[in-house]
């Protein structure tokens, strides 16, 4: 900020400077028909040395000015370059971040993946696995329901064969009791 500052006051120097050189490149003329006009030779001299000696002045405190601007340059060109390089260096850190952390997110994702598909297998083993012992169960249900029904079915058939003896033993006392 300082060799900016800097600069606009070289600037604004250089520029009077110049300005004061076409104001007095613009008083020539009047300044030569007055010498003329008198035309003494001694003023002539005085005044054409004392406008080389302003000019060499001026031109000496000009030369300066640059070998400031350009000391100022090299100092404000070393910054820049400075700056340039440390936003590489930060950009260049981000970016190996930013790949870092893509890395990890890819990575993540991929496990995540693995991990739903292990988790699809997982349910479809339980799943099966649930299917299964339904199966048994309800086969051991019907193993259970069929085992009743034989036991109910034995007991059918021991009633009716008694039924069926009970039944003959009334035919063969009625048969008797008709035949009496």
């Amino acid at each position: 900020m300082a060799l900016a500052h800097k600069k606009k006051e070289l600037e604004t120097e250089f520029a009077a400077v110049n300005a004061t050189i076409a104001e007095h490149e613009a008083s020539h003329e009047a300044r030569l028909a007055a010498v003329q006009g008198d035309f003494d030779m001694a003023a002539y001299e005085a005044a054409v040395a004392e406008a080389n000696a302003n000019y060499d002045a001026d031109m000496e405190r000009i030369a300066k000015e640059r070998e400031l601007a350009n000391e100022g340059k090299g100092d404000f060109e070393a910054s820049i370059a400075n700056k340039v390089r440390e936003a590489a260096e930060a950009r260049d850190a981000k970016d190996a971040e930013i790949a870092e952390l893509e890395a990890k997110a890819s990575s993540d994702k991929e496990q995540a993946f693995i991990d739903i598909e292990a988790g699809k297998v997982a349910a479809a083993e339980a799943h099966e696995a649930n299917v299964q012992a339904i199966k048994d169960e309800v086969a051991a249900q019907a193993a259970e329901d069929d085992a009743a029904y034989e036991s109910v079915a034995e007991e059918i058939k021991v009633i009716a064969e008694r039924l069926l003896e009970l039944n003959e033993k009334m035919q063969e006392k009625l048969t008797a009791l008709t035949n009496l």
